[in-house]
């Protein structure tokens, strides 16, 4: 399940960008930049594009969804395989006997830069000549960072709501220990924990006060309690002494 699930956000991204290659000619190739007009249609969606991958770290932080965040490295990591291999591929291409397994793997790359770059030439425009091409490098980046700035701020938020209720709860309760486990649950199960707290020292308040003998109860109206001596006489039986 948990494989389907990045494999379904990689190929979402990699349908997105065979989109763009399809609908608009190509910008960016490896050293070469064909310059042409980037229609109005082709920036809109360009910005789509990166606000979903925003939108998609974002999402992917703060529900910690490991599978998505597993599919997005993969497809990110796209743009960084063909410059590993086509400098020396293109070389091999250019010398006096190039070999045809070369020219197919220096092709499928070619292919493959110029597909991770298409969904980001909209907004290329905004950046230099020499900066642009490498916009698609930062995907990764953008998301590892919001990932780990995302659960740092959980972490340091969590630290935060259990040290207060360690200090408004420890004080009365014999379980400090449970100030820290509140502090890392959600907002919406804190409430009936805290009542469950306040019922557990209430309990241990009642465990530990004193047990108190009922009052005797006094004798009616009119009657006199019989002295000691005169219980003996009337053959009532004496009450054991108690220990001092």
């Amino acid at each position: 399940m948990n494989r389907d699930r990045a494999m379904n956000v990689f190929l979402l991204f990699l349908l997105l960008s065979l989109t763009f290659v399809w609908l608009f000619p190509v910008y960016f190739s490896y050293g070469i930049a064909y310059v042409r007009t980037i229609s109005l249609v082709e920036r809109l969606l360009s910005l789509l594009f990166v606000l979903l991958w925003i939108a998609f770290c974002g999402y992917t932080a703060w529900r910690k969804r490991i599978p998505l965040l597993f599919g997005g490295i993969a497809y990110s990591l796209l743009t960084y395989i063909p410059g590993l291999f086509l400098p020396g591929l293109v070389k091999m291409a250019e010398g006096s006997d190039p070999s045809v397994a070369a020219g197919v793997a220096e092709f499928f790359f070619q292919r493959l830069y110029e597909l991770t770059r298409a969904p980001l030439v909209g907004i290329s425009v905004l950046f230099s000549a020499k900066q642009a091409p490498g916009l698609g490098k930062l995907m990764l980046p953008i998301l590892l960072i919001t990932y780990v700035c995302v659960q740092m701020i959980r972490g340091y938020r969590n630290a935060y709501l259990a040290e207060q209720l360690h200090l408004d709860d420890v004080a009365y309760s014999p379980n400090p220990d449970l100030a820290r486990e509140l502090g890392r649950m959600p907002e919406s199960e804190l409430a009936p924990q805290q009542e469950r707290q306040t019922q557990v020292v209430q309990a241990g308040v009642r465990a530990a006060a004193p047990q108190q003998d009922p009052p005797s109860p006094l004798p009616p109206a009119g009657i006199r309690q019989a002295s000691p001596s005169e219980a003996i006489l009337l053959g009532a039986p004496e009450e054991p002494e108690q220990r001092r």
